[in-house]
């Protein structure tokens, strides 16, 4: 049997890299296409690292994982927030030692098995996001340079960015390979950070970003050739594009449908938009987001409703209004007529068009259509994916659609749902396109290759068409577990192995 790693690109999208491959200018990415299998990947809705590679560890859609942002119940995630078992506990219960390196939402590393070097988020230098300890102590580990804010970037120059980020990223894949050729490993996963950061403020200047990708290609390659017979995955988590330049506003477009009510009517409607657009224009930008902060509060039901951002709403009329996701409906108000809106306003927004004919929502769906679990009650009734062109906000406006300021990020990923995958290796069919696969499938076709079995609540799928014929992959039959795990259970115990782990660093 051999080992598998795993190396993820944030947000790298085929669109960028495609030119630069068929230029050589990648003559790794060039290599592993050639002689493995490649195609699209397609990410969670919505296409964000924090529910997308919750649902690469597991195998699970966010509703059962409860994760669709950086933030829950007021807070940033943790590991600690992923009630499921992830790739390398399996592998790791399984006797396959886990290298984990830089992979987000990893913080805290927890406490039993492997090497795990937390990625984004971590509070910060100071605190213990590696184990064992003794490798924060032992290497000079990086951070991201993802504290940039807007208002900073004058300060820096596209030719400063490019550099820094750059020297982070070779010192971790340094780092990287000095674990993984030290110690005997049976698992391996990888994570860059930099190109969904470069990418979000250079979008515009691809001289800089092919900089980055022909480095990149050559660390990818030194990985590679020091575990010749590993099988290689190559993902990115979400895809990229040119950042929204006109703002979609929800709320006055279903104003305007009749479905979401203002007390004084349009006229009063028209006051409020005009004033909130008036003070959107004067108030600093901390002061909107701390409005923006404590305008969320909790119904009855513990669902999110909009109060600050939409003053003057009449909320025993309305139906609809737009929520974190897409558009909540106000069950209160529709009742039996639930569906009917439902459906009424997924067929009106898929035929809505700007006024140069171009659609403005990419997809809309209701929302048990593309999640299942527990916490798709937490979803909003409708979840919508908008044209790239465009951005969601619930603040009133006299127009349904207004332009966007002129922004130093310049590339977005909010709608871009497709991302890349490449597998390469001795167990892997060569230059074949793969049609159709998701982010899930991943998770059950790495435990597929170990033998071990899949549980049976996993929402992906083994990728069988990706083996050779005749590979023990292709001819084995997929495994699954007999019950569906005790996730209560499973959380308990990885609390209990941390700390026995703890008591013992203690001797």
């Amino acid at each position: 049997m051999h080992n598998v790693i795993v190396l993820g690109l944030d947000g790298a999208p085929w669109k960028l890299i495609k030119p630069w491959i068929e230029e050589g200018k990648l003559p790794f990415f060039k290599k592993v296409i050639k002689n493995g299998v490649y195609g699209t990947v397609r990410s969670t809705i919505p296409p964000l690292t924090s529910p997308a590679l919750p649902s690469l560890y597991t195998g699970l859609n966010p509703g059962k994982l409860g994760l669709f942002d950086f933030m829950k119940d007021g807070r940033v995630i943790s590991s600690k927030d992923i009630p499921s078992p992830t790739i390398w506990d399996y592998l790791n219960k399984d006797g396959k030692k886990p290298l984990i390196f830089n992979m987000p939402i990893t913080y805290p590393p927890g406490r039993s098995g492997g090497v795990i070097v937390s990625g984004y988020p971590i509070p910060g230098r100071k605190s213990e996001f590696t184990y064992p300890e003794s490798i924060k102590r032992e290497f000079d580990i990086p951070m991201d340079l993802v504290d940039i804010r807007s208002s900073d970037f004058p300060d820096y120059n596209y030719e400063y960015l490019i550099k820094n980020q750059t020297k982070i990223t070779k010192s971790r894949f340094n780092i990287f390979r000095t674990i993984l050729k030290r110690e005997k490993f049976g698992f391996a996963m990888f994570f860059v950070k930099g190109t969904d950061i470069l990418q979000h403020y250079l979008w515009n200047s691809k001289r800089f970003l092919e900089d980055y990708y022909t480095f990149l290609d050559r660390e990818l390659a030194k990985i590679c050739d020091g575990v010749p017979d590993w099988n290689v995955f190559i993902f990115s988590d979400h895809g990229f594009e040119t950042a929204p330049t006109r703002n979609f506003h929800v709320n006055t477009w279903l104003q305007k449908e009749g479905y979401l009510k203002m007390k004084g009517g349009k006229i009063g409607g028209q006051i409020i938009a005009a004033l909130i657009s008036y003070a959107s224009r004067i108030v600093p930008q901390k002061v909107k987001l701390r409005a923006v902060k404590n305008s969320i509060t909790k119904g009855k039901e513990g669902k999110t409703k909009p109060r600050t951002l939409l003053p003057g709403v009449d909320w025993e009329s309305t139906t609809a209004y737009k929520d974190r996701l897409g558009i909540s409906i106000n069950r209160e108000v529709c009742q039996e007529r639930y569906e009917t809106v439902r459906e009424e306003i997924i067929k009106k927004l898929l035929k809505l068009k700007d006024r140069d004919g171009k659609n403005i929502i990419q997809e809309a769906w209701k929302r048990e259509e593309i999640y299942s679990g527990h916490y798709v009650k937490d979803v909003p009734d409708i979840v919508i994916v908008t044209d790239g062109d465009y951005s969601t906000t619930p603040i009133p406006s006299r127009h349904i659609v207004s332009g966007r300021k002129k922004r130093v990020i310049t590339g977005a990923h909010h709608s871009a749902l497709e991302g890349i995958f490449i597998a390469y290796g001795p167990d892997i069919k060569s230059g074949e396109k793969i049609n159709r696969m998701s982010i899930l499938d991943i998770a059950p076709t790495i435990l597929h290759m170990y033998g071990i079995p899949i549980p049976r609540d996993m929402d992906g799928r083994v990728l069988k068409e990706i083996f050779k014929e005749g590979s023990s992959h292709a001819r084995r039959e997929v495994l699954y577990e007999d019950e569906e795990i005790d996730r209560e259970k499973v959380l308990i115990e990885r609390a209990i192995d941390e700390m026995i782990a703890d008591f013992r660093g203690m001797d």
